[in-house]
C-alpha cells in the first residue's frame, strides 16, 4: 500500500539565525507539495541564509525545519537524502566531462548505472548540452558549467529541489530551457521510472512560471499563510537586511 505524501514539501516555524546582527528572524514558512515558491528581496535579505538552513548546510539558531514530514534537524540525513541543493556558484568537477559528472554524482545517490545513463542523456539533452556532453568542463562556459550542476542536482530525482539564483550566467534561451526542464521533471524520465513523488522548488529569484513568492521590503519578511487559513495573513516574522553606513 503507497504512503501518502505529506501535504507540505517544506514546513518552517520560527525560523532564526544571528551573524552578530539577525539576519533571519522567526520565519513561519509553509510550501506545499508540488509547488514553487520564490523569496524575493535585496541583497543581505537573508534569502540564501534561510535556504542554506533548509538543506543542513547551516544551523539555526532556532526554529524547526520539516522536509516531508523530515525533521530537518533530528534527522539531517533523511533530509539531504530528498533534497537537492544548487548554489549560485555551480560547483562541479573540472576534470570531468558533463557525462562523466552527472554519472559520478548518480552513483553517489546509489542511482543504477542503467537508470543513470538514461537520465544523463536525458538531462544533458534537455538542457541542450550534447554538443559538449564529453568534452572536460573546465573549458565550459558559466552558463554551460550553471546547467550541468543543475543536471547533477536532478539525475537522483529529488522530491525538493532548492535554488539560489539559479539564473544567474544563463541567457534568455538558456533560462527558457532550464524552466522547462523544472516544469515538467515527469515528462524528463517519463520513460525510466513508474512513480514521480511530489515536488517544490524554492527559487531565490523571481524567474518562476507558477507557484507563489514572499517579498522582503526593507527586512520585513510577510508569511504566506498555509491552505485553509481564514483568517488574514498577517505578517510573522522577517529576513533583516543589514544595515550599512552611507558615506
Amino acid at each position: 500500500m503507497n504512503q501518502a505524501l505529506p501535504s507540505f514539501a517544506l514546513e518552517i516555524r520560527g525560523l532564526a539565525k544571528n551573524f552578530e546582527q539577525p539576519a533571519v528572524d522567526g520565519l513561519d514558512l509553509w510550501v506545499r507539495t508540488d509547488e514553487f515558491y520564490t523569496l524575493l528581496g535585496p541583497n543581505g535579505a537573508g534569502k540564501t541564509t534561510t535556504l542554506r538552513m533548509v538543506t543542513g548546510l547551516l544551523k539555526p539558531d532556532r526554529g524547526s525545519i520539516t522536509v516531508f514530514g523530515i525533521d530537518a534537524l533530528a534527522d539531517p540525513i533523511g533530509v539531504k537524502k530528498a533534497v537537492a541543493w544548487l548554489s549560485d556558484e555551480p560547483m562541479i568537477y573540472d576534470k570531468l566531462t558533463p557525462m562523466e559528472y552527472l554519472h559520478f554524482v548518480a552513483g553517489l545517490w546509489a542511482v543504477e548505472s542503467g537508470l543513470a545513463e538514461a537520465r544523463a542523456r536525458d538531462l544533458i539533452g534537455w538542457l541542450g548540452l550534447e554538443a559538449h556532453a564529453h568534452d572536460r568542463c573546465e573549458g565550459l562556459s558559466r552558463g554551460m558549467r550553471q546547467k550541468v550542476a543543475l543536471a547533477g542536482a536532478l539525475v537522483h530525482e529529488p522530491r525538493l529541489i532548492i535554488l539560489d539564483e539559479p539564473f544567474t550566467g544563463l541567457d534568455a534561451g538558456s533560462a527558457r530551457l532550464v524552466k522547462r526542464v523544472l516544469c515538467e521533471p515527469s515528462r524528463l524520465f517519463r520513460d525510466h521510472d513508474d512513480a514521480h513523488p511530489g515536488r517544490c522548488r524554492a527559487n531565490g529569484r523571481s524567474h518562476r512560471r507558477d507557484g507563489r513568492r514572499a517579498t522582503p521590503s526593507r527586512g520585513e519578511f510577510g508569511r504566506v499563510a498555509p491552505p485553509g487559513w481564514s483568517g488574514p495573513c498577517q505578517p510573522r516574522g522577517h529576513l533583516s537586511c543589514p544595515r550599512r553606513n552611507r558615506h
